[in-house]
């Protein structure tokens, strides 16, 4: 696929702005829920048991540092590998390669753990990328935390760089 049909993608899958950047859109959200009753008591509310998104993110667009209360898996469709960035709340930091060359260390799909920080960058800057998240219990807004410039630089100051290019 070539750079310029990034936009008759964002068109054709229906993608919105997604608030941490890129575009996104849910394309499935289980009907079964987990019961409140038997979750961990940081939600707060039923879940499904899993909700699904597209996610594209293309040239300079970064998925900005945030956190989810559930585990998320990322998949890889097309176009250029992402850089997936983790700080976990020790400030250890890993990085994971999304993308089609396992040659070049690069996974077809990766696993986010739940409570750590998280953001990403396509490492082709001239193309887009594109691909699928899903999260178990099921995504709600109120599970999202878009981090905070000033806290992160104050919590974990040994990834400045990073913080400032993802924040």
């Amino acid at each position: 696929m070539e750079v310029h049909d990034v936009d008759n993608i964002i068109k054709t899958l229906e993608l919105i702005p997604h608030p941490e950047g890129g575009y996104f859109r849910e394309v499935y959200r289980c009907e079964d829920l987990i019961d409140q009753q038997v979750l961990s008591s940081c939600y707060n509310g039923n879940r499904s048991f899993l909700t699904s998104i597209y996610y594209l993110l293309k040239n300079n667009d970064v998925s900005q540092f945030h956190t989810l209360l559930s585990d998320e898996i990322w998949y890889f469709h097309m176009g250029s590998a992402v850089i997936i960035h983790q700080i976990n709340f020790d400030g250890s930091y890993k990085k994971h390669l999304l993308g089609p060359n396992y040659l070049l260390e690069e996974k077809p799909h990766v696993l986010i753990k739940k409570n750590t920080w998280l953001g990403a960058e396509i490492k082709n800057k001239d193309l887009f990328s594109l691909v699928s998240c899903a999260i178990s219990p099921g995504f709600e807004f109120s599970d999202f935390k878009l981090g905070d410039r000033d806290s992160l630089l104050t919590k974990y100051p040994q990834h400045k760089d990073l913080i400032i290019k993802l924040t």
